[in-house]
């Protein structure tokens, strides 16, 4: 219900941001018209939700800027869709032409064209070459996405120009079956997405894309887990009875190896196949650090893996063939990733408060953790869909808690378990000197006595000796008389 009125409070916005491609764009001839207005408040112009003219094929002329393109299809956005291919077909290489009317306002302005594609292209401008993403050959391509690389350019005037993109993909060249049917229905499709920004101050877009696309800050964060992971396996493996250093290990490992193939795919260049692979893998990472994580609460707060564990784990294995089959787009195999995730979630935290509950050492370490991650995931999904304005800094503190809260905290509970069973032990050795030392006293009292019993022993026994030698050995034999002794 809360999540109703949310959509009805921000629905004249949503009506506003998808009737605004209506608004710059004459939809009944193709052209577009840029304006200053098309660039207000710093947002991009979305060329690929206009309409553009296509035609399969290949044929270098029809870049031309005088080229007739009115027998060209009309097609919506710059997608081949799997359910609705355009007229002329597709068959692995086509040509896309979109009019642009450059008003007054903008007619000096410098531009960057930004954006992603499957496959490769190549940009012109009035007929002449823009930019190459890639290289298209006689026979296939060599993939490249540009991953919003920004490219300045100029229309160079106002009035009528013409953007022509020449497209090809071999990899998603047949969607009626095998590998192109089986790539397009997971998302994959034909096409590019490329969006108009203004890059008047092109050194600031530079840095845009440049902070948006560097890997170093998300590194940092993967090289802390994999630090976290390589100690705490050290620990399991010198003190193998402590198999929570184990599921922790593991548990950092996978989660680091998702960040990896995130950060890959929202900025790295490959291609299509490539992609495919990172995305499998990072939902395989997402997966073992889920039942890792949840392993590891079982073992730290001495509980047997239950019919509950097995059964999340199962759903994880389950979702994983799914993926493996049906790729990420179908609305049902997102069901059942959001189900195994919350389950782990929800699971995860019954367990920490089942050990608050049962008031287990270092349980409140692990529920700040998860408080801290919350919290980090409610200021990223305010900052995501524009609910309201927050303080400077704190989407970035929310990012570095979806990453690091949870994995700092266990890794505090480990190391304060560790401490408090050294503590233990330390404890315990200097019982065990004390008693050592008792005992020791206690021999040695033992031992004196044991002599002197030995001595007092022996000296009875040397007056005993001392008094029969005193005695005759035989009775002395006098006539008529008898003597007895005794």
């Amino acid at each position: 219900m809360r999540m109703m009125k949310t959509v009805i409070r921000f629905l004249p916005l949503i009506v506003c941001l998808l009737l605004s491609p209506l608004q710059l764009s004459a939809q009944s001839d193709g052209v577009f018209t840029l304006t200053a207005e098309s660039l207000k408040d710093g947002k991009p112009v979305e060329l690929d939700k206009l309409p553009w003219r296509y035609r399969a094929g290949d044929n270098r002329s029809w870049s031309e800027l005088r080229l007739d393109d009115g027998a060209w299809e009309q097609i919506e956005g710059t997608r081949i869709n799997l359910t609705s291919l355009p007229r002329g077909g597709w068959h692995g290489r086509a040509w896309f032409r979109l009019r642009v009317i450059v008003d007054e306002s903008v007619a000096d302005k410098t531009f960057a064209l930004v954006g992603r594609q499957t496959g490769a292209s190549e940009v012109y401008l009035d007929g002449r070459l823009l930019v190459r993403f890639g290289e298209i050959r006689e026979a296939g391509e060599a993939e490249y996405n540009p991953a919003r690389l920004p490219v300045p350019f100029k229309f160079g005037g106002t009035g009528e120009h013409v953007l022509a993109v020449r497209y090809s993909s071999s990899v998603l060249g047949d969607l009626s079956g095998g590998r192109g049917a089986w790539l397009s229905s997971g998302g994959f499709r034909p096409g590019f997405s490329f969006a108009l920004q203004d890059a008047s101050d092109l050194n600031a877009t530079i840095r845009s894309y440049a902070n948006g696309a560097s890997m170093s800050g998300g590194f940092f964060f993967i090289g802390i887990l994999l630090a976290l992971a390589l100690l705490h396996f050290l620990l399991f493996l010198f003190y193998r009875v402590e198999r929570a250093n184990l599921f922790y290990s593991i548990y950092a490992t996978a989660f680091a190896f998702n960040l990896v193939c995130g950060n890959l795919m929202a900025s790295g260049h490959q291609g299509v196949m490539p992609s495919v692979i990172l995305a499998i893998a990072a939902q395989t990472m997402l997966a073992i650090s889920f039942v890792a994580l949840l392993a590891f609460l079982h073992v730290a707060f001495q509980r047997s893996f239950g019919v509950v564990f097995w059964m999340i784990a199962l759903m994880w294995g389950i979702h994983l063939v799914l993926l493996s089959v049906f790729l990420r787009n179908l609305g049902w195999l997102m069901l059942v990733a959001s189900v195994a995730i919350f389950s782990s979630i929800s699971f995860s935290i019954y367990l920490v408060v089942r050990a608050l509950w049962a008031k287990r050492a270092g349980a409140w370490i692990l529920m700040v953790g998860v408080q801290i991650f919350a919290l980090g995931m409610l200021s990223v999904l305010i900052n995501q869909f524009s609910l309201f304005n927050l303080p400077a800094g704190f989407y970035e503190f929310g990012e570095i808690a979806l990453i690091l809260a949870v994995p700092v905290a266990v890794s505090v509970f480990l190391a304060r378990n560790f401490a408090r069973t050294n503590r233990d032990l330390t404890a315990r050795l200097k019982e065990v000197k004390q008693l050592s030392r008792r005992q020791i006293e206690q021999e040695r009292q033992a031992a004196i006595l044991r002599a002197e019993n030995e001595r007092r022993t022996k000296e009875l026994e040397e007056a005993r000796q001392l008094q029969l030698s005193m005695l005759p050995k035989h009775l002395p034999q006098v006539p008529n008389l008898e003597i007895a002794a005794t």
